[in-house]
């Protein structure tokens, strides 16, 4: 009864935003004073209101076709809940709920609109990435972010539990259990700590790192302790039909290791704050964050407080060019540009050392260009950085076109050790756009080393 009275509201809330939105468009011959930016704003914000209605909708139908299995879930879901709060020693919320949506939806929702919101960051990232050999040329960044979010199990937004259905209803009690754990502590985090505003991409991945490690360490923590204390849930039966297989996507290994970097070195950093300090320690990193992936992968620097070098954008002052970016991508990144091409003692001998880079980004009507500036501890380790790239050059199949110009399917890598502690490199589509940049920045005269 309570299923049919909630979708009886939900039916009746969505026939009146229906109506609402019709009448919305009615507006500006009945308020013909007011401005049109408002009333795009309240047509916006009753298409949002409409959406959310319907989603929550279809995700009760969804519940309904499984009602004990997600009754189930939901108890076992305030259990986890109430363990992990009291074993990571923070507040929980004081109410949760759960959404049932299927991988189509995720897709749409958190893939979708992602890459619509998004487009032009895209396109630029898409742009870097196969500037400096990370994907190949015939990879879509677009489609990849698009699709990815159909093999998710769980995500957390707010106080609000999703669940995929033809992905998280194949877990048995003991991945249930292991999941939601999880989940639930990005809830805590939530409610306890406030997310920075990142600025580059080295600095967000670092910030993506403390969250994602706290939740991965303190989940396996509390499923230790709760092992032995009771045993794994046994969950019901699904109804017949119900799909239970992950869609197994393809995705260049090198994107994985990036996208991953949180949950591959995330936990190891929060076990050592563990071990400094307990929860304390933990808790008071959240107010003085890690800066970058460098201070994640090797963490006495994060204790010393050694941070990324500070370089400024080069004198870029060319007519017509307009910069759309400006960024540091990383150790990590640079590990896994390199590792994509050369051995792994090759990319760790090449990228120990590493003491920050600027990453700038130019449009023109003609094309675009880039130049990534990455700086050293010495001037040894910037010699063995130079080498191991145009190493990850004739690996990639690029040919030298002149003295340090390269050149590789449709596009110019410019490579120099500009100083005893930097290399330069510089990439377009079109020659005559890194001329430019070369007659600019006064590079000409330069030898390589």
């Amino acid at each position: 009864m309570r299923l049919k009275r909630t979708v009886f509201i939900l039916l009746f809330l969505l026939s009146q935003l229906v109506l609402a939105g019709c009448a919305a468009q009615e507006l500006p011959s009945i308020t013909a004073s007011a401005p049109a930016t408002q009333t795009e704003q309240e047509t916006s914000s009753l298409q949002s209101r409409l959406q959310q209605v319907q989603d929550e909708l279809a995700s009760y139908k969804l519940i309904e076709q499984n009602w004990r299995y997600w009754e189930q879930i939901k108890d076992l879901l305030q259990k986890t809940l109430s363990g992990v709060s009291k074993n990571r020693q923070l507040p929980a919320p004081d109410k949760t709920e759960i959404r049932v949506v299927t991988a189509d939806w995720a897709q749409a929702r958190w893939g979708g609109d992602y890459v619509k919101g998004n487009s032009k960051k895209i396109e630029i990232d898409e742009r870097i990435f196969k500037g400096l050999f990370v994907i190949p040329d015939n990879v879509s960044l677009s489609q990849l972010y698009s699709e990815w979010p159909r093999a998710y199990m769980l995500a957390t937004l707010g106080d609000t539990v999703y669940f995929v259905q033809e992905n998280s209803s194949g877990l048995d009690g003991e991945g249930m259990r292991k999941y939601l754990a999880h989940e639930v502590i990005h809830m805590l985090q939530g409610k306890s700590f406030q997310a920075p505003q990142t600025t580059t991409y080295d600095e967000e991945k670092a910030w993506a790192a403390l969250i994602e490690g706290d939740a991965e360490f303190t989940s396996a923590r509390y499923l230790v302790e709760v092992a032995q204390s009771e045993t794994a849930p046994q969950l019901v039966k699904l109804a017949a039909g119900t799909k239970t297989t992950a869609p197994d996507l393809p995705r260049p290994r090198s994107l994985t290791r990036l996208l991953y970097f949180p949950y591959d070195y995330g936990p190891s950093f929060i076990s050592l704050l563990h071990q400094r300090g307990n929860w304390q320690t933990v808790n008071q990193t959240y107010g003085n964050r890690p800066v970058s992936t460098s201070q994640i992968m090797h963490p006495e620097k994060y204790f010393a407080g050694v941070k990324p070098k500070d370089i400024e954008p080069l004198p870029m002052n060319v007519t017509g060019w307009k910069e759309e970016k400006n960024d540091r991508l990383g150790e990590h990144f640079t590990r896994v540009m390199l590792q994509n091409q050369l051995s792994e003692a090759q990319t760790n001998l090449a990228s120990q050392g590493w003491a920050s880079d600027r990453l700038t980004y130019y449009e023109s009507q003609q094309s675009y260009l880039f130049t990534w500036q990455t700086a050293w501890d010495s001037n040894q380790d910037a010699a063995e950085f130079y080498e191991a790239f145009v190493s990850v050059l004739g690996k990639a199949g690029a040919t030298p076109s002149r003295s340090d110009l390269w050149q590789n399917e449709g596009k110019y890598l410019w490579v120099r050790q500009t100083d005893g502690q930097s290399v330069l490199i510089i990439v377009s589509k079109e020659k005559s756009m890194v001329d430019a940049a070369l007659d600019a920045l006064n590079m000409g005269a330069v030898k390589t080393p």
